[in-house]
């Protein structure tokens, strides 16, 4: 590919549910992530309250098309579809692309009456529906990058994606129960293959303590996100979906502990180039 390397922004990095308590320096918004590539428009990873600042800032910007990926389902994760501004610009197209098989249906319940005023079919915006199959690879020329997914354990299922310009690879499991060892081949090969990520994103929702009550709940503490990342040769890793209980004194707490993990802060930026996740300074 003619130009490589990419940067990647944390809208929204809280799962489950927006926190209980005011969050200036870890955020507030749940799941979006953007992969700006270094020609052609961004993407987006999921559809959290964390798209309504996406969507604003983007709008901004300019940006009339969009590619948006669905890693599941679960309410934090498409709720920001009610206040995603460009779906109501008639100047904008939107695609939204998953593997789950209850794709089209669930979002023309969900954004319909009586949860919404306006059905899915009458927004503004030229929206696009496709169901991907469960693992896969397409290329975005437009924006030269691939995007290869699989699913990981998590309850309803979920996918994780990774994001390569030739160069440089970024993987995102938002929801990922890495205890259970015999479902992770799909994530690993999207980790390892065709190089290693220079950067992955992996779910820390709990605890060591907490995740052992949990189990089954389909979320993985940051010390199993910090041991898979080891074992797959992983420099960089980011841990996000944070739990919405915990304030920013106890994540804070949580990143002085071990001083190799890194907690996704939202409106966070990470350039990647030669594979490797650098932060980039806000100018503010």
């Amino acid at each position: 590919m003619a130009q490589s390397g990419f940067s990647v922004c944390f809208w929204g990095t809280r799962g489950s549910m927006t926190p209980m308590t005011p969050s200036a320096e870890f955020g507030i918004h749940t799941t979006c992530v953007e992969i700006r590539p270094a020609s052609g428009a961004p993407i987006l990873v999921d559809v959290g309250s964390g798209a309504f600042p996406a969507g604003l800032s983007l709008q901004a910007q300019g940006i009339t098309d969009y590619e948006v990926f669905l890693s599941h389902l679960h309410a934090d994760h498409i709720v920001g579809l009610f206040r995603f501004s460009p779906l109501y610009r008639a100047d904008c197209r939107v695609r939204i692309a998953s593997a789950h098989p209850q794709l089209g249906g669930a979002l023309e319940t969900f954004l319909n009456l009586p949860f919404h005023p306006v059905p899915l079919r009458e927004l503004t915006a030229d929206v696009e529906l496709e169901h991907l199959p469960a693992q896969g690879e397409i290329e975005l020329p437009d924006r030269s990058l691939s995007v290869r997914w699989a699913g990981v354990p998590h309850p309803q299922g979920c996918t994780a994606f990774r994001f390569d310009d030739g160069t440089n690879a970024f993987v995102l499991a938002t929801d990922v129960e890495l205890a259970v060892t015999d479902a992770l081949d799909g994530l690993r090969r999207l980790v390892g293959e065709p190089y290693p990520a220079g950067l992955l994103a992996l779910d820390g929702f709990f605890t060591p303590e907490e995740v052992q009550r949990h189990r089954g709940w389909g979320h993985s503490s940051w010390a199993e996100a910090r041991d898979f990342a080891a074992a797959a040769g992983v420099d960089s890793l980011v841990l996000t979906h944070h739990h919405p209980g915990r304030t920013d004194g106890e994540l804070a707490a949580l990143e002085k502990m071990d001083p190799t993990l890194n907690w996704a802060r939202e409106g966070q930026t990470l350039e990647m180039s030669n594979n490797e996740a650098g932060v980039v300074e806000n100018e503010e």
